[in-house]
């Protein structure tokens, strides 16, 4: 239910992109809303991830100890959330320019024409920041229905695009958002009373040295990443105009997997993984963790591999209309390609930062993550003064790969009771049958290819799906997959 309704919110949210780009597509008021929305982000990554790996996994571990003693603590972070909410719609309407300038290139000039944009941008941080929390929350106690409400971040934003898009231009999808974390926020402040009868009361004593710690480990890790983040958009925003806006597009391709799949299943399974690590019950933790990784590569493999091959016909094929140039479309699909290596490498992460969250080892993973962090500080500005814009995303990478392989290393050392070297298997095995099956594609595309990009990559699919479908079944992968979308019923 969770992932139908957030693939449905990320569909309709693709089809805002393609009308953003027929309808404006690549301007500087575009780079602006596209550089806002990107800001916004990388704040609220900062808190999911402190949601998701610290303060959710503590609420847990003392809910098991001892039921209602968890409500210290998430009292604790919901009254410092809308304080910093609070704070921030007050500092959007009063100098929001002075900050955008501050971590920008855009001149002054240009976000004085955009004024209210930027102010909607401060507001939309504050009401995302309250609306992720108590979706944490419900789901935490297993409240999932909570998803529900996610289309509304793309029915309104699109509905208030049809209506008002022409006549006050691309401000009229910020409108929309406003109005549906807002609403989401009341919607499920709601539920927190009806469904768990919340009482929302001061805390006493919620911080524990342990949490503390935690904090403070995952907080360094997410501000060197909002560092990591907002460097090369600044660096972007001050190459002309297009850069932005032409990133944002191939992001729209490359994160709406994840988003649909990897993030939203691998934050239900840390909460199974974090109940049974909590029980010491490795052997079903590893049974689940397996078939989550095995399940979520299978799907992302093929998207990965063949979207790669096919990137500047993919871009072409849904950006190409109205005001998108041919331009337009080359600088998305020099972004997607990479972009696209990192989403199907951003499934196993998610699932290695799952048993640092179960074993709440974050602290003492804390040296290890700064590696890559610092690697990709430093080297981003000198591959992008370099190689030009498209660097950003091929350092990105890099450094990911980087950093994948040193968690993988520190929790085979911490954990030998994780299976993590069959995880890495099912990677390399997966990927081997997934590039097998594109020979015959990528033959067909090299000298059969038709003129227009829907043909040529309609039958190219067919192709490479028919490989795909028949090394699988050989190598049991298929019947597997098959297996963990229909279990048997005891």
């Amino acid at each position: 239910m969770a992932v139908g309704a957030t693939g449905l919110w990320k569909t309709i949210s693709f089809v805002n992109a393609l009308l953003v780009a027929a309808y404006f597509g690549v301007t500087q008021e575009t780079d602006i809303y596209f550089y806002l929305i990107m800001l916004v982000g990388i704040g609220i990554a900062l808190i999911q991830s402190l949601n998701t790996s610290s303060i959710i996994p503590e609420a847990m571990v003392l809910r098991a100890q001892r039921a209602g003693s968890e409500q210290d603590v998430l009292n604790f972070f919901l009254f410092l959330y809308g304080f910093i909410a609070l704070l921030f719609t007050l500092v959007g309407f009063l100098y929001p320019l002075k900050i955008i300038v501050w971590c920008s290139r855009f001149t002054l000039e240009q976000l004085v024409l955009n004024r209210p944009l930027v102010s909607l941008g401060f507001l939309l941080f504050g009401l995302q920041l309250l609306s992720l929390y108590l979706t944490a929350i419900l789901e935490m106690y297993h409240r999932f229905s909570a998803a529900l409400l996610s289309p509304l971040n793309a029915i309104l934003p699109l509905s208030c695009l049809l209506v008002f898009g022409q006549k006050i231009g691309i401000i009229s999808m910020m409108y929309g958002f406003v109005l549906s974390y807002f609403l989401q926020d009341i919607l499920l402040w709601g539920a927190l009373k009806k469904e768990l009868h919340w009482q929302l009361r001061l805390p006493q004593n919620p911080l524990s040295h342990r949490l503390l710690h935690n904090l403070l480990s995952t907080g360094i890790q997410a501000v060197l990443n909002i560092i990591n983040s907002l460097l090369p958009l600044y660096l972007l925003s001050g190459l002309g105009t297009g850069w932005v806006s032409a990133l944002n597009y191939a992001k729209q391709l490359s994160e709406t997997p994840t988003e649909i799949l990897s993030a939203r299943i691998a934050n239900l399974s840390k909460i199974q993984l974090t109940e049974q690590v909590s029980h010491q019950n490795w052997k079903q933790g590893n049974e689940n963790y397996l078939a989550v990784n095995h399940f979520l590569l299978f799907l992302l493999a093929p998207l990965t591999l063949f979207s790669c091959f096919y990137a500047p016909e993919i871009v072409t094929m849904f950006f190409a209309h109205g005001a998108f140039t041919a331009q337009d479309g080359q600088m998305a699909a020099g972004f997607l390609r990479p972009l696209l290596a990192i989403m199907l490498l951003t499934a196993p992460s998610l699932l290695q930062a799952n048993v640092l969250s179960a074993t709440r080892m974050w602290k003492e993973f804390l040296p290890y993550s700064l590696i890559g962090y610092f690697l990709f500080l430093v080297a981003v500005p000198f591959t992008m003064a370099r190689w030009g814009g498209f660097a950003y995303a091929y350092t990105l990478l890099v450094t990911f790969v980087i950093g994948f392989l040193i968690t993988y290393a520190f929790l085979r050392k911490q954990i030998p009771s994780w299976q993590g070297k069959t995880s890495l298997l099912q990677l390399g095995r997966i990927c081997s049958l997934n590039i097998i099956a594109l020979v015959p594609s990528a033959v067909y595309a090299f000298y059969f290819a038709s003129s227009n990009p829907w043909i040529t990559v309609f039958i190219g699919g067919v192709i490479f799906m028919t490989g795909l479908t028949s090394v699988s079944y050989y190598s049991g992968d298929l019947p597997f997959f098959i297996r963990q979308c229909f279990p048997k019923q005891d």
